[in-house]
């Protein structure tokens, strides 16, 4: 095997003897550990690099393969792709070789799951070398990884290659969030990377600071430059929405953009859905004439978005969604004669378009552009970045055992065991039968009591589904994100399947603080099998609160409500969706807003509008119930929840860069109530919308829905 191999400082390597080890002989080990790092570092610990390659070993008298990988690091912790190339080197291939690669994965220091992703490729007949990407989910600032090439489930690595002491896996740090590489360029055949280089050869780095919370805007501090921003020419740009949302801000010309729509449609479909989901696309050198092209990208024909006079405000971008937001006619063809930089809301995300040329602003004017679009710096939604969500959507039903009976069990146990067989055996004369009856009676009620758990458990699949929904209806698309909780007394062998597009990670419980630096291939509990779906295997393990986050379009949007305007100041409202919509809030033209609670299936009601401030107080009393909550005593002293638990806790940091949190803050929330014009906002019951793998028993699940339409 033929590696990349790099020493680094001995100082950044943090062995696992932080962990509390009882006893000499464990000082013992973790010392000997100690200095096995110091005296082995330069040669036996593999570098902070993102590349690795490998040479196979003769299979059947098949030709030796050379393997290369790169890892493709995100600049935050929530997606990341490992793209592999499988050469001929001396010839092309004879026969076609149907090979698996797998990338092994494992956050270092988190104590986490170690996952295996795989996919299946072809090197065919007459090519001499072929290519994968393996999409992979970052489960922490420092992550183990591994490369295998099997070939009829046999490793094809020929490992007596490898040189002496060293290992044979690799481990790399995450770039991190900050703004400046954040940023990833798409440009097109008209334009060259080094032109698109010069244009931002001197944006600063610029990064938040601090989070506030209701109208406050976060602190920005501008520091030296740091990398260049992302480049990818069109031709390479992907079509999966995943890869574009690890950045923050994507930029594209106005000749790129009608490029993308006219060549390469599943480019400009995969942009969208990433807007979509929080990001922001800003399209620069438009003409006015021009905001059709940018409408037809969102999906929009007509009627078309509403434009905002787009601004950095403290290095904040001012997105007021109040209808003196609304730029009319008249207004856009004022603001685009002053600054011409304009935006639209889409779903979560923001579009911003410049009409000048990004070579033609001064260096001030490029730096408050970009510093227009840093809501989603925060929103990198990684393993750290949970919170207390996986409290919050706890099955209830499932998972608790029978403490009392568990107790009244010991109790009999130990009279049992005690005086009741110290009496037996004086009675028959036998004391010596001790010897055999206590053992038995361990056994048989330790039994008793391990078949009373399974038993009262059961052997059902139950589910809990907290989801954001957003849904504009003049466009035609939408997005749903869903936080899925499961606890099956038996799960199905063949596992849970996704779609390919689909956004999955695990939301843990806690963080454990035991750095764990081995091969990523050891301690392997799941395996996701990327094909046509994501199929998962040995992730749901049985009678445990397991939960994911996942994302995913929505291909054909349905609203769960129908709106007609009524007589004066009256809208009609029908629940076309099929299950109870358990409240509702709609915000008309203007400052009319209209509430309902619990209308059910295919009922139609009258609403008269309320004032901000009466809204505000239904929507408080209604969100009492509804609003997720961790359990009471998560905190309490003596508490199972605090036994021997390290956990991320709710921070405003977490509040801030959570999507369903902030929709429940921004829409459903006496304190903000930020509803955009001829928008609703709503808690279903029930959502079809959202993917979820399994059947199963569902309690306690809550869907928000936010909608846009013109009524």
């Amino acid at each position: 095997m033929v590696r990349t191999e790099a020493s680094y400082a001995c100082d950044s390597m943090r062995p696992a003897t932080g962990q509390r080890i009882g006893g000499l002989l464990g000082c013992a080990w973790a010392w000997g550990l100690i200095a096995w790092g110091i005296f082995a570092c330069p040669s036996s610990v593999r570098a902070q690099v993102n590349t690795d390659a490998f040479a196979t070993r003769g299979y059947r008298g098949a030709d030796v393969l050379r393997v290369e990988t790169e890892l493709q690091l995100p600049p935050s912790r929530s997606f990341g792709v490992a793209r592999v190339t499988i050469k001929n080197p001396k010839r092309a291939s004879q026969a076609d070789r149907k090979l698996r690669v797998v990338l092994f994965t494992h956050s270092v220091g988190s104590g986490m799951e170690g996952f295996a992703y795989s996919k299946d490729v072809v090197l065919a007949e007459g090519q001499s070398q072929v290519s994968v990407d393996l999409p992979y989910v970052e489960s922490g600032s420092q992550t183990a990884w591994d490369v295998a090439v099997l070939e009829d489930g046999r490793d094809l690595e020929d490992k007596r290659q490898r040189p002496p002491n060293t290992l044979s896996w690799n481990w790399t740090n995450s770039v991190g969030a900050n703004a400046r590489n954040s940023i990833a360029v798409i440009y097109g055949s008209q334009e060259s990377p080094q032109q698109v280089a010069k244009l931002l050869s001197g944006l600063p780095d610029v990064r938040t600071n601090s989070v506030t919370f209701n109208n406050a805007q976060p602190g920005v501090a501008v520091v030296a430059p740091l990398d260049m921003p992302h480049f990818v020419p069109l031709q390479d740009a992907a079509d999966d929405w995943r890869y574009y949302y690890p950045y923050s801000l994507w930029v594209v010309s106005s000749a790129t953009l009608v490029e993308c729509q006219s060549q390469f449609p599943e480019v400009a479909s995969a942009l969208r859905s990433f807007v979509a989901t929080g990001g922001t696309l800003l399209v620069h050198d438009l003409a006015e004439a021009d905001l059709p092209k940018v409408e037809r990208l969102l999906g929009y024909s007509h009627p078309a978005p509403e434009w905002f006079a787009a601004s950095s405000v403290n290095g904040w971008l001012a997105t007021e969604n109040d209808a003196k937001a609304a730029l009319d006619a008249s207004q856009l063809q004022e603001r685009w004669e002053q600054s011409r930089f304009v935006g639209c809301r889409y779903l979560s995300g923001t579009v911003l378009v410049l009409g000048t040329p990004l070579a033609d602003l001064a260096a001030d004017e490029r730096n408050a552009v970009f510093q227009a679009n840093h809501s989603r710096v925060l929103n990198t939604l990684g393993m750290e970045s949970d919170g207390n969500w996986f409290w919050m959507n706890l099955i209830e039903a499932a998972g608790k055992p029978p403490v009392w009976t568990f107790a009244i069990l010991v109790a009999l146990f130990g009279a049992l065991l005690g005086p009741g067989l110290l009496f037996l055996t004086a009675r028959i004369g036998r004391r010596s039968l001790m010897i055999f009856l206590v053992p038995c009676i361990s056994l048989l009620a330790t039994a008793a009591i391990v078949c009373y758990g399974v038993l009262h458990e059961g052997f059902r699949t139950h589910i809990r589904v907290t989801s954001l929904t957003r849904v504009d209806a003049d466009a035609g698309t939408g997005f749903a994100w869903s936080r899925q909780n499961y606890f099956s007394g038996l799960p199905p062998k063949a596992g849970i399947a996704f779609q390919a597009d689909t956004y999955v990670r695990p939301v843990y419980g806690e963080q454990s603080n035991v750095y764990r630096y081995s091969d990523p291939r050891s301690g392997l509990s799941s395996r996701v099998f990327l094909g046509e779906l994501q199929q998962w295997t040995g992730w749901l393990k049985p009678r445990q609160q397991q939960q994911l986050l996942v994302g995913h379009p929505i291909a054909d949007p349905e609203l769960p409500i129908r709106v007609e305007s009524s007589s004066e100041g009256r809208l009609r409202v029908t629940n076309v969706s099929g299950s109870l919509v358990q409240l509702l809030l709609l915000r008309g033209a203007e400052d009319d807003y209209y509430f309902i609670e619990q209308l059910s299936a295919g009922a139609s009601v009258e609403l008269e509008s309320l004032k901000l401030e009466e809204a505000k107080a239904a929507v408080q009393r209604g969100m009492v119930d509804l609003t997720p909550r961790a359990p009471a005593d998560m905190y309490a002293g003596g508490s199972l929840f605090n036994f021997g638990r390290r956990r991320n806790t709710s921070s405003a940091r977490t509040r801030a860069t959570d999507m369903i949190q902030d929709a429940i803050d921004r829409y459903l929330s006496d304190s903000k109530l930020a509803l955009p014009r001829f928008t609703f906002a709503a808690v279903l019951s029930e959502n079809e919308r959202i993917e979820v793998p399994l059947e199963g028993e569902r309690a306690g699940d809550l869907h928000i829905f936010v909608g846009e339409m013109r009524w």
